[in-house]
């Protein structure tokens, strides 16, 4: 089977020496009109073949489609996921704290609730924050949370503009 290029070589070739046949004095009228068959029937490949490519990629298009549309539900079955984790690790830290017991033992299974020694770091006022928090970057200053926790740890203080709050942590073993 001949690929659309070689068709299309075979139909132009075919053409041209049609013209040329053609502006002959004495054309050969029996040869002219095998070549015409013969460039009618490329013509016809070259359809066939065009036909051919336009419904492949109509079949790429529609699994492109099919698979976005699967990836996307397949995102949001994940986003749930996510979802259904939070709201039992919250219920796994209620359980903790009504108990009074950080770590809750299965038979096979444990979970345990801790709280993080270093403090997550939520910035309330970006422009009370003192400079030594903060980090030179071309268009802006970036706020260097790391430096800010490293601050509290060592002296207890929390700086201007900044508040904290427990990190708790729940670990499925």
């Amino acid at each position: 089977m001949s690929s659309i290029f070689e068709i299309t070589a075979d139909v132009e070739a075919l053409g041209t020496l049609i013209e040329r046949l053609e502006e002959e004095e004495t054309p050969d009228e029996e040869r002219l009109a095998k070549l015409a068959a013969f460039l009618t029937h490329k013509e016809k490949l070259l359809a066939d073949k065009v036909d051919g490519y336009v419904s492949f990629y109509r079949h790429l298009e529609a699994r492109k489609k099919a698979r976005r549309e699967e990836a996307s539900h397949l995102s949001e079955l994940a986003r749930q996921d996510e979802a259904k984790m939070g709201r039992l690790k919250e219920a796994v830290k209620f359980v903790s704290d009504q108990l009074g017991q950080p770590k809750l033992e299965g038979k096979t299974r444990s979970v345990t609730v801790s709280t993080s020694k270093r403090p997550a770091i939520d910035i309330t006022d970006e422009e009370a924050v003192p400079m030594e928090f903060k980090e030179e970057v071309p268009a802006y200053f970036k706020v260097l949370k790391s430096d800010i926790t490293k601050y509290i740890q060592a002296t207890g203080e929390i700086p201007p503009g900044v508040e904290t709050r427990k990190v708790v942590s729940v670990r499925f073993k």
